[in-house]
């Protein structure tokens, strides 16, 4: 506005059509530069405007997606987690079956005492020439004892209760019939296997004698100590609320990066719609102010035309007057001389009676 009251000031004065053109030229430039000013401003504000939203959105976007990669990382460490405490466990079992099989077979393996009566009579460190009170009744002793009982009295022994032996009750084995399709044990089977056995104990070696199975050496798996998997524990749950702890300050630090960014932008933005209605009320008022001086100026040139039609009207009329003034003059002036001149003549004629008269 000062500018334009500035050039107004300059601009060449409004008493004439060329001049009005060149004044009106003349403001239409400058307003056309002023606007273009201002649509520059406007487009530079939108611009920063539109990029601080961009920044927004790619700041909220990677957080997203390193806060999906972080979610997915703690699955991932967690299912490890697991998929090891499933494999120790997997492994400590295999190491508990290993030791139940290594122990079934070397029991099985090892070679029993066979019974022979005449090594048994013949070794004096045997069982039957040892005290058998310390392992409850006599075998032998008790067996012919009862068997001659019986035999007098006529009556069958009934199983009574030790009060020095073992109390538990063997259970007899059931009865499994087996197959002839189904077992491996056949007839020329069976006589073989009682041919290598006669074999075997009258000391006399077969022609097809079975060779023995060596004894696989297995090698028992070094179990780890209480104390080792106490302090295993101890550091596997520290470095959990180590990790909790520094998850938790990640996200209180992330929080807060949010909040402050969140107020720099929101002051920004405020900032920028301010702007920009201040600018679009200047806008508008530059605008209404343009009508206005519009409307003055085509008021000013038709009041100039006015005045202009009413000065050359005046002319007209003042050349009018003076035409009929003139006319006037003229009749006036012959008038008088015709006054003049008969009043002339009267006094001519006047002397002229008195002579008569007399």
């Amino acid at each position: 506005m000062r500018m334009k009251k500035a050039w107004e000031t300059i601009l060449p004065p409004m008493d004439s059509p060329a001049n009005i053109k060149i004044r009106n030229s003349i403001i239409t430039a400058l307003e056309i530069d002023e606007w273009a000013f201002r649509e520059s401003e406007i487009q530079l504000i939108m611009n920063l405007r539109l990029k601080l939203m961009r920044n927004l959105l790619e700041s909220r976007e990677s957080k997203y997606k390193k806060k999906v990669q972080d979610r997915f990382a703690r699955l991932e460490q967690r299912l490890g987690k697991r998929r090891d405490d499933q494999v120790k466990i997997i492994q400590q079992n295999l190491k508990r079956d290993l030791r139940k099989l290594c122990t079934k077979y070397r029991d099985k393996q090892r070679p029993r005492s066979k019974f022979d009566i005449i090594e048994r009579y013949a070794d004096s460190k045997s069982e039957l020439y040892a005290l058998q009170t310390h392992s409850g009744e006599h075998e032998t002793l008790q067996g012919s004892l009862s068997k001659g009982f019986a035999e007098r009295e006529d009556v069958t022994p009934s199983p009574l209760p030790m009060i020095g032996g073992s109390k538990l009750m063997k259970h007899k084995p059931k009865s499994v019939d087996i197959c002839i399709r189904e077992t491996r044990w056949t007839g020329e089977k069976l006589k073989q296997l009682h041919s290598d056995l006669k074999a075997i104990r009258m000391k006399v070696k077969s022609a097809d004698t079975i060779p023995k199975l060596m004894k696989r050496a297995f090698k028992l798996p070094a179990l780890p100590s209480e104390e080792e998997c106490r302090d295993k524990k101890i550091r596997t749950i520290e470095l959990q609320q180590l990790r909790n702890n520094q998850s938790m300050q990640e996200d209180r630090l992330c929080e807060i990066l949010n909040s402050l960014e969140g107020g720099t932008v929101c002051g920004t933005l405020d900032f920028l719609s301010k702007e920009l209605v201040r600018l679009e009320d200047e806008r508008r008022a530059h605008a209404s102010a343009l009508l206005a001086e519009r409307e003055r100026c085509m008021r000013e040139a038709a009041e100039a035309g006015r005045r202009q039609l009413e000065r050359n009207r005046r002319r007209e009329f003042d050349e009018m007057f003076k035409q009929i003034v003139k006319v006037n003059q003229d009749s006036v002036e012959a008038y008088l001389e015709d006054v003049i001149n008969e009043g002339i003549d009267w006094m001519n004629k006047f002397p002229n009676r008195k002579k008569q008269n007399p």
